[in-house]
């Protein structure tokens, strides 16, 4: 199951603006950057971070309808966001 992210002080959008870097697809990162992606549904926005292949299969499963931007976000950012709980699930997390 992925993380998401939801910054109490500012949109998911904002954050990702302001702190990620868009990449054109899911690919390893260089240590210290960490995998979120934007799924914008027309309704609602989610802003996950895989947590293995599975999560990244789901994503981009063409049943999962939406248009997805790829971020690659310093992880010391993340981890501002993240609840307690999240942050030791995101040091488990080896994509």
């Amino acid at each position: 199951m992925s993380l998401y992210i939801n910054p109490s002080t500012e949109s998911k959008e904002d954050f990702l603006r302001r702190e990620g870097t868009v990449i054109p697809r899911i690919t390893k990162l260089p240590e210290g950057r960490i995998l979120v992606v934007l799924l914008d549904r027309g309704a609602f926005t989610a802003a996950s971070i895989p947590e293995g292949k599975r999560d990244v299969d789901d994503i981009n499963s063409p049943s999962n309808k939406g248009r997805r931007t790829y971020y690659s976000v310093p992880k010391d950012k993340v981890l501002e966001v993240l609840s307690r709980r999240d942050q030791e699930r995101l040091d488990q997390i080896r994509l």
